[in-house]
């Protein structure tokens, strides 16, 4: 038997199909065509004359589905008599089907050959994102209710990128299409278990083993790692904190087969090597201010009158125990404050702030009283030691 080539013309291509829809039989001589084709390549063993063809035809169909959707538009935008529309909408939904059914069979049989960076028509969309939105909505809804931070909410909808209608507003490659089916499954299996103690641990984990390198999960994360880490007072803590970042995104385990952006590193390395940088950066921070500390620079360069080996919390515990004591008197707190921020610096930075000494004057945790106490003892000591009188 003589085998075809892809050289060798289908009886019809797409452009006759647009040029004949109004006619079934002409539909069916194009795709009974196509699959001959496929079927007479495949007899042959021919693998890159069957590459080309499955290539050739895939945009074939991407050609047809386009010039399909615009004819559909020219329908709805009442172009074509009242008569003739209904007509070639029955048509058109033929030549949509089959084309679905077609695109569907290279897809899945002939995977290595299918090239999956090539634009998927607009007019399939409802093919493939029916079930995908679907699982969106009730993930978004468990989240919320579940009261998982807005956030990372609000970084999974800007991924699936529904606009008001529920559709998809943006083109979208074969391989993003299977991407987001792959996200959005792996997720709807959390949420569907229900809340859990580790509910968003598991979500964030399932994120970095799909390798989910979207530039604004990047950014929430940073936003995340900052906001845990604002509260601490020491240059120390604040390393032990970006440390302990670094060894838990060590542990996750991601797939880098598999990615939102394979022009882009994967997820685990970019945060790695940002929370690598603030390491760097917090040890010159620490670096500098003991220079400043120690060094002989004089007040115009360092205005600060005195600096305490104390953190924020514990200088306000012990200037809440002066006054409360009676030690230190006055008329407004706010003035007591204002000198605080404006003439003493803690071991934390060069300066303290209205923001810090209100956030810390509350009941202090067990550390706080500890330390200060630990302070006080020690001054006791050195008062019956040193300064004791007979």
């Amino acid at each position: 038997m003589e085998h075809l080539t892809c050289d060798q013309n289908v009886a019809l291509s797409g452009d006759s199909v647009i040029d004949h829809f109004g006619q079934i039989r002409t539909i069916k001589q194009y795709f009974d065509a196509l699959y001959g084709k496929i079927r007479h390549v495949l007899e042959g063993s021919d693998t890159e004359n069957l590459h080309n063809c499955i290539y050739h035809y895939q945009l074939d169909i991407t050609s047809l589905l386009e010039k399909t959707g615009l004819l559909i538009k020219t329908i709805d935008e009442g172009k074509l008599p009242l008569k003739a529309r209904k007509k070639y909408r029955y048509v058109l939904w033929v030549v949509i089907k089959r084309s679905f059914r077609f695109i569907e069979l290279i897809k899945s049989r002939y995977p290595d050959y299918f090239d999956r960076n090539m634009a998927i028509p607009q007019i399939l969309y409802p093919f493939y994102m029916t079930k995908i939105l679907k699982r969106w909505f009730n993930i978004k809804k468990s989240l919320q209710h579940n009261k998982i931070d807005p956030g990372l909410i609000d970084v999974l909808n800007g991924f699936f990128n529904v606009g008001k209608n529920g559709v998809m507003d943006r083109k979208m490659t074969w391989q993003d299409l299977s991407y987001l089916d792959i996200v959005s499954s792996e997720v709807s299996w959390i949420t569907d278990k229900g809340k859990t103690v580790e509910y968003r641990q598991d979500i964030l984990q399932n994120l970095f083993r799909l390798n989910f390198n979207h530039p604004s999960f990047f950014s929430y994360y940073v936003r995340y790692m900052h906001n845990q880490i604002q509260g601490v007072d020491t240059y120390l803590q604040e390393r032990r904190e970006w440390l302990d970042y670094r060894r838990n995104l060590s542990a996750f385990i991601v797939c880098r087969d598999i990615c939102y952006d394979d022009s882009m590193k994967d997820i685990r390395t970019q945060l790695m090597e940002y929370v690598i940088e603030q390491i760097r950066y917090v040890k010159k921070k620490e670096k500098l201010h003991r220079s400043t500390i120690f060094g002989k620079l004089g007040r115009a360069v360092y205005p600060y009158y005195f600096h305490v080996s104390l953190t924020v919390s514990q200088l306000i515990f012990l200037f809440r125990l002066f006054t409360e004591t009676g030690v230190v008197i006055v008329r407004h707190r706010k003035d007591l404050n204002e000198f605080l921020v404006n003439h003493v610096g803690t071991t934390r930075k060069d300066n303290i702030s209205i923001g810090s000494i209100r956030s810390k004057y509350t009941r202090p945790d067990k550390d706080v009283v500890n330390k200060v106490s630990a302070v006080l003892i020690s001054m006791l000591n050195l008062l019956n030691a040193k300064y004791k009188t007979k």
